[in-house]
């Protein structure tokens, strides 16, 4: 399969970008049968994370697909519009807590308000400006609670329109309410997809209506690779993606003293992506120790620049295993991009114990486990991967073929389109 190319640039109107490819309209017959997918993503910036994977991955799967970004992405493709003028990074829609008075819940309720009638208005100048034949079907990502009410609306007053909102994050109560408007409404142009039957089963019960499992598609880039490693060669664990919190960033200086005997000795090396990172805080703090240390002992590599897609496939050819010590609050119901181009990519991974990574781990790929909070826990679980290599090798590979093989991006499209006859 092809890979796209990708590049960063300056990000275009949106009108002139439109004009470029627009297509023209097909009849309702043949997309009943194969219909025109348009990928709606308003977090959709740069090559980082969940959302850029998904792009890659169906844009090299359907040539005629188009992607709907951020407003401000960065990305240069023939078949990428940026279009949404608000994404999860805008501070004037971040939500508040409400249980802290009413005049949290004011505001809150008038910035999701605000985020369906931004993501509503939208989506109408993509119709305006005829981006692709009718009837099609959009593919949601993220499953932004703050969004969804404009899509339903969207659906309900565009009768050529199908839409697949594919959830990738925890249940949320807001939610429950669009279910409870597609009920009324008997809206059979509007289903939910997740990516694990964990997940559907969570989102089914706060919906009230069907959330079928459909999982995420193997990264067109990782299926080629070879992953084998010489006898003589070091183990190279990746801390790959941008640094968070939640994914257990803090504990990294930690984690690279500990494994000091084997960076000195030459039977590992650390390879940690610290950018992009947000300024000040304790993200700020940690990167300060980690370059410290690299400068102390042999064999860690910091990458301090926001990668393209060349320099983030040079990334993941250049390491082993991926540690992924992300936290139980932040992934007992959610998945990663980053998990899926391991097991994608046959490479062994070192997880939390309790989240949903690490199940969804022990199911396709070769998995470490540690303890949430404990260090000591997080290197051994790094030593023993190091230590049994070969082993763990060997049972992500073979279980790389078979996930590549199920869970390809053209079955996944194949999937959606069934939904459409549902």
């Amino acid at each position: 399969m092809t890979t796209p190319s990708i590049q960063a640039t300056e990000t275009s109107g949106t009108e002139t970008r439109a004009q470029e490819f627009a297509s023209p309209n097909g009849s309702a017959s043949d997309a009943r049968l194969a219909p025109a997918f348009r990928l709606c993503d308003n977090c959709l910036r740069n090559f980082e994370g969940h959302d850029a994977t998904l792009a890659i991955a169906l844009l090299g799967a359907d040539q005629k697909l188009l992607v709907f970004a951020n407003a401000q992405c960065e990305l240069r493709h023939e078949r990428i519009v940026p279009l949404f003028r608000m994404g999860l990074a805008n501070k004037r829609i971040q939500l508040l807590d409400v249980h802290q008075g009413w005049r949290n819940k004011i505001i809150t309720g008038w910035r999701v308000l605000r985020a369906n009638l931004s993501y509503y208005g939208d989506l109408r100048r993509a119709n305006r400006l005829r981006l692709g034949r009718k009837p099609c079907m959009l593919i949601i990502a993220n499953g932004d609670s703050r969004c969804v009410f404009g899509v339903f609306f969207y659906a309900l007053f565009s009768r050529d329109v199908h839409v697949a909102v594919y959830l990738q994050t925890a249940p949320t109560r807001l939610l429950g309410k669009v279910g409870r408007l597609i009920r009324f409404t008997r809206l059979r142009r509007f289903a939910f997809a997740a990516e694990t039957q964990e997940q559907a089963s969570g989102w089914e019960q706060m919906l009230g209506v069907p959330v079928w499992n459909i999982p995420f598609p193997t990264p067109p880039r990782q299926t080629d690779m070879d992953t084998s490693i010489a006898p003589d060669r070091p183990v190279e664990l990746g801390l790959l993606g941008g640094p968070r919190l939640e994914k257990g960033f803090a504990g990294i200086p930690d984690l690279c003293q500990s494994l000091e005997p084997e960076l000195r000795s030459g039977r590992a090396r650390l390879l940690i992506q610290v950018a992009p990172a947000p300024p000040g805080g304790l993200i700020e703090e940690t990167i300060s120790r980690l370059l410290q240390l690299a400068e102390q002992i042999p064999g860690i590599q910091l990458i301090r620049q926001t990668m393209d897609e060349s320099a983030y496939g040079a990334a993941w050819r250049q390491v082993s295993g991926v540690i992924l010590p992300y936290s139980r609050d932040g992934y007992a119901a959610r998945s990663s991009g980053i998990l899926i181009e391991a097991i994608s990519g046959g490479k062994p991974v070192v997880v939390t114990e309790g989240t949903l990574l690490a199940r969804f781990a022990r199911q396709h790929g070769a998995a470490c486990s540690c303890i949430e909070g404990e260090p000591a826990s997080l290197a051994a679980a790094c030593r023993r991967l190091i230590a049994e290599f070969a082993t763990f090798e060997q049972l992500a590979a073979a279980r790389a073929a078979a996930y590549n093989q199920q869970f390809n991006p053209p079955r996944f499209l194949e999937q959606l389109a069934a939904l459409a006859n549902k």
